[in-house]
């Protein structure tokens, strides 16, 4: 009977700490960050713990602390062309990059830490996906999307 018990309260203690580890970790978000495979799936995954901003006019300007990814825009074009993408980031912790998916699953990183530019970003014929991705990420970013030819940009937000 005492045996019973103490195995019990073992198994309690294990149940309860796997739970408080899953519960109260960013570690599956933050194992986002390095990983394409990830990076390209359709769904997000992410956390905020705070935002403050849209997506409107081809321009996004969020304030945030994320772990994870998040898809800002989908971009569609008929035919193959670019775009620039202007803009500034200030990051004060974590890290923090802006990346395009291609049709076909490729990954290019646009800009990547704190910084200001404008970036010509090619796009493939068909759906383009520009996304945030951070790992413990605290800042904000300002971009917009220039079109130098037809396309069709979409808030996911």
């Amino acid at each position: 009977m005492k045996k019973g018990v103490i195995v019990l309260i073992i198994i309690s203690f294990i149940v309860s700490g796997l739970f408080f580890q899953i519960m109260f970790s960013n570690n599956t978000y933050d194992d986002i960050y390095d990983n394409n495979n990830i990076i390209t799936s359709i769904a997000d995954s992410y956390a905020y713990r705070n935002r403050i901003g849209k997506n409107k006019n081809n321009e996004t300007k969020p304030s945030f602390h994320l772990s994870g990814m998040e898809t800002l825009w989908e971009i569609k074009s008929d035919d193959e062309t670019s775009i620039l993408v202007d803009y500034f980031s200030q990051v004060k912790k974590g890290k923090l990059k802006l990346v395009i998916i291609q049709p076909d699953d490729i990954v290019q990183t646009i800009f990547e830490g704190s910084g200001e530019d404008k970036v010509k970003v090619s796009l493939k014929k068909e759906r383009n996906r520009i996304k945030v991705v951070g790992k413990n990420a605290k800042g904000e970013i300002n971009f917009r999307i220039l079109a130098l030819d037809d396309i069709r940009v979409i808030p996911r937000n």
